[in-house]
Protein backbone atom coordinates (compact mmCIF):
# COMPACT_ATOMS: atom_id res chain seq x y z
CA UNK A 1 0.00 0.00 0.00
CA UNK A 2 1.25 3.67 -0.63
CA UNK A 3 1.73 5.73 2.11
CA UNK A 4 -0.77 8.23 0.03
CA UNK A 5 -2.85 5.57 0.55
CA UNK A 6 -2.68 4.42 3.80
CA UNK A 7 -4.93 5.33 6.23
CA UNK A 8 -4.42 5.43 10.65
CA UNK A 9 -6.44 2.72 11.21
CA UNK A 10 -3.52 0.42 8.92
CA UNK A 11 -0.72 1.69 11.36
CA UNK A 12 -2.57 2.59 14.83
CA UNK A 13 -1.72 0.19 18.10
CA UNK A 14 -4.54 -1.77 18.89
CA UNK A 15 -2.93 -3.35 22.00
CA UNK A 16 -4.24 -0.68 24.19
CA UNK A 17 -4.82 -0.12 27.84
CA UNK A 18 -7.54 2.07 28.47
CA UNK A 19 -9.04 3.54 32.03
CA UNK A 20 -12.02 4.06 32.99
CA UNK A 21 -13.59 7.31 34.97
CA UNK A 22 -14.40 5.85 37.77
CA UNK A 23 -10.49 4.79 38.12
CA UNK A 24 -8.88 6.30 40.84
CA UNK A 25 -5.06 7.89 40.06
CA UNK A 26 -3.12 5.44 42.19
CA UNK A 27 -4.44 2.75 38.88
CA UNK A 28 -3.56 5.36 36.56
CA UNK A 29 0.09 5.03 37.68
CA UNK A 30 0.07 1.61 37.93
CA UNK A 31 -1.24 1.36 34.67
CA UNK A 32 1.29 3.56 33.37
CA UNK A 33 3.76 1.71 35.08
CA UNK A 34 3.18 -1.64 34.16
CA UNK A 35 2.56 -0.96 30.21
CA UNK A 36 5.09 1.79 30.06
CA UNK A 37 3.20 4.46 29.01
CA UNK A 38 2.81 8.09 29.10
CA UNK A 39 -0.81 8.49 28.18
CA UNK A 40 -4.30 6.88 28.53
CA UNK A 41 -7.36 7.20 26.83
CA UNK A 42 -10.51 7.39 29.27
CA UNK A 43 -13.39 5.67 28.29
CA UNK A 44 -16.86 4.84 29.61
CA UNK A 45 -19.13 2.18 30.36
CA UNK A 46 -19.95 1.68 26.08
CA UNK A 47 -16.38 2.66 25.48
CA UNK A 48 -16.70 6.08 24.07
CA UNK A 49 -13.90 8.34 24.68
CA UNK A 50 -14.54 10.81 27.08
CA UNK A 51 -10.98 12.12 28.49
CA UNK A 52 -7.25 11.45 27.45
CA UNK A 53 -4.89 11.86 30.66
CA UNK A 54 -0.92 12.24 30.47
CA UNK A 55 1.75 11.42 32.69
CA UNK A 56 1.93 15.37 33.70
CA UNK A 57 -1.51 15.60 34.32
CA UNK A 58 -1.18 12.64 36.96
CA UNK A 59 1.97 14.40 38.27
CA UNK A 60 0.66 17.71 39.07
CA UNK A 61 -3.06 16.23 40.75
CA UNK A 62 -1.05 14.04 42.57
CA UNK A 63 1.49 16.27 43.74
CA UNK A 64 -0.97 19.06 44.46
CA UNK A 65 -2.84 16.81 46.63
CA UNK A 66 -0.03 15.16 48.63
CA UNK A 67 1.29 19.19 49.35
CA UNK A 68 -1.94 20.57 50.43
CA UNK A 69 -2.42 16.98 52.42
CA UNK A 70 -5.30 16.16 50.74
CA UNK A 71 -5.98 12.47 51.53
CA UNK A 72 -8.94 12.05 49.48
CA UNK A 73 -9.44 9.51 46.43
CA UNK A 74 -9.11 11.29 43.19
CA UNK A 75 -10.71 9.92 40.32
CA UNK A 76 -9.82 10.45 36.52
CA UNK A 77 -12.88 11.32 35.64
CA UNK A 78 -12.03 14.37 38.03
CA UNK A 79 -8.41 15.35 36.61
CA UNK A 80 -8.74 13.98 32.93
CA UNK A 81 -8.43 16.39 29.79
CA UNK A 82 -11.19 16.82 28.30
CA UNK A 83 -10.14 19.00 25.33
CA UNK A 84 -9.83 15.81 23.35
CA UNK A 85 -7.58 15.86 20.28
CA UNK A 86 -9.04 12.66 18.77
CA UNK A 87 -8.01 10.98 15.52
CA UNK A 88 -10.96 8.62 12.74
CA UNK A 89 -9.65 5.71 11.97
CA UNK A 90 -9.68 6.48 7.95
CA UNK A 91 -7.99 9.66 8.46
CA UNK A 92 -4.67 10.42 6.33
CA UNK A 93 -1.56 9.82 7.97
CA UNK A 94 0.02 13.22 6.40
CA UNK A 95 -3.60 14.80 7.96
CA UNK A 96 -2.45 13.21 11.30
CA UNK A 97 0.99 13.95 11.28
CA UNK A 98 0.04 17.89 10.37
CA UNK A 99 -2.39 18.04 13.33
CA UNK A 100 0.49 15.94 15.48
CA UNK A 101 2.82 19.03 14.54
CA UNK A 102 0.36 22.02 15.08
CA UNK A 103 -0.86 20.86 18.31
CA UNK A 104 2.75 19.32 20.38
CA UNK A 105 1.20 15.87 20.33
CA UNK A 106 2.76 12.56 21.56
CA UNK A 107 0.20 10.24 21.52
CA UNK A 108 -4.01 10.10 20.64
CA UNK A 109 -6.74 7.85 20.85
CA UNK A 110 -7.73 6.63 17.45
CA UNK A 111 -11.99 6.46 17.47
CA UNK A 112 -14.81 5.32 14.87
CA UNK A 113 -17.32 7.70 13.66
CA UNK A 114 -19.28 7.00 17.21
CA UNK A 115 -16.31 7.71 19.05
CA UNK A 116 -15.60 4.27 20.88
CA UNK A 117 -12.19 3.32 21.05
CA UNK A 118 -10.61 1.86 18.12
CA UNK A 119 -6.93 2.11 19.23
CA UNK A 120 -3.84 4.85 20.00
CA UNK A 121 -1.36 6.23 17.59
CA UNK A 122 1.99 7.99 19.00
CA UNK A 123 5.06 9.59 16.73
CA UNK A 124 6.70 5.93 16.56
CA UNK A 125 3.81 4.46 14.79
CA UNK A 126 3.90 7.88 12.35
CA UNK A 127 7.51 7.67 11.90
CA UNK A 128 7.84 4.25 11.61
CA UNK A 129 4.80 4.38 8.92
CA UNK A 130 7.11 7.23 6.82
CA UNK A 131 10.23 5.59 7.05
CA UNK A 132 9.10 2.30 5.62
CA UNK A 133 7.29 4.14 2.91
CA UNK A 134 10.57 6.23 2.39
CA UNK A 135 12.76 3.56 2.57
CA UNK A 136 10.10 1.50 -0.06
CA UNK A 137 10.63 4.32 -2.95
CA UNK A 138 14.20 4.72 -2.52
CA UNK A 139 14.77 0.99 -2.63
CA UNK A 140 17.10 1.80 1.03
CA UNK A 141 19.29 -0.31 2.62
CA UNK A 142 20.69 0.79 6.39
CA UNK A 143 24.54 0.52 6.66
CA UNK A 144 24.38 1.99 9.90
CA UNK A 145 26.00 -0.72 12.44
CA UNK A 146 23.86 0.36 15.39
CA UNK A 147 23.71 2.97 17.67
CA UNK A 148 26.59 4.75 19.54
CA UNK A 149 26.51 4.57 22.77
CA UNK A 150 28.35 7.20 24.51
CA UNK A 151 29.91 6.40 28.16
CA UNK A 152 30.70 9.41 30.21
CA UNK A 153 31.83 8.91 34.11
CA UNK A 154 30.35 11.49 37.02
CA UNK A 155 33.96 12.17 37.68
CA UNK A 156 34.96 13.19 34.38
CA UNK A 157 31.87 15.74 33.74
CA UNK A 158 32.85 17.29 37.44
CA UNK A 159 36.14 18.12 36.38
CA UNK A 160 35.33 19.36 32.89
CA UNK A 161 32.96 21.53 35.01
CA UNK A 162 35.14 22.84 37.86
CA UNK A 163 38.26 23.79 34.83
CA UNK A 164 36.41 26.10 32.99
Amino acid sequence: MRINEAKISDIMNVDIIAAHREDDIIDAIEYMKEYALSSLPVVDDENHVIGFLSDIDVMKSLSHALYQGNQQAISLGEIMSRDLQLIKGDDNIFDVIEKFSSHHMKSAPVVDDENHLMGMISRGELLEALKVASAQDRGFKSSAKGPRKLEVSQNKRVRMILSK
